[in-house]
């Protein structure tokens, strides 16, 4: 994608200005980007679809190589300040997702046990997952859930609320 001679990019707020007038947008130094259902910023050139983390990141970095993934540190798919993205591949983009909106405990991968007031506790390791117990208190639970997730090289950022 050779977009510099139309597209004016702040690294330090993640924000990309068009440099010319785009039928339908406006005239040049307009805003472009518009939030897809994911939440990602994105806009059409040409008939295809950009995504503005994607542009911004190979604006200053070159191609993304094949199989990496551009990944938003904070979690945030609307902020795309270039010291808010990193490459990865995916295995290291899922070890730094949010907490799922429908989590009951409140801690990622710790769920109740039956009915039996106790918590079990999985890790997922590649395509599989671990089990790593199940324990008598929701805190016993998270604490061994957060060891393993240090001890498999998990983001600091993985599993925080939405």
């Amino acid at each position: 994608m050779d977009f510099q001679h139309m597209l004016d990019i702040n690294p330090e707020t993640g924000v990309i200005l068009s440099k010319v007038f785009r039928r339908g947008a406006g005239a040049a130094g307009h805003r472009i980007g518009n939030i897809n259902p994911y939440g990602y910023l994105w806009f059409l050139h040409n008939g295809k679809r950009h995504l503005n983390h994607r542009v911004i990141w190979e604006f200053f970095n070159g191609k993304i190589p094949e199989g990496m993934q551009i990944d938003h540190i904070n979690g945030r798919r609307d902020d795309n300040r270039l010291a808010n993205l990193r490459l990865v591949d995916a295995a290291q983009n899922s070890r730094n997702r949010k907490r799922q909106q429908n989590n009951s405990t409140g801690v990622t991968g710790v769920y109740p046990y039956k009915d039996t007031g106790r918590f079990c506790v999985q890790i997922g390791s590649g395509k599989s997952r671990i089990f790593l117990g199940i324990f008598d208190t929701l805190f016993d639970a998270a604490c061994a859930r957060k060891s393993a997730e240090i001890n498999s090289h998990y983001h600091p950022n993985h599993g925080r609320a939405a």
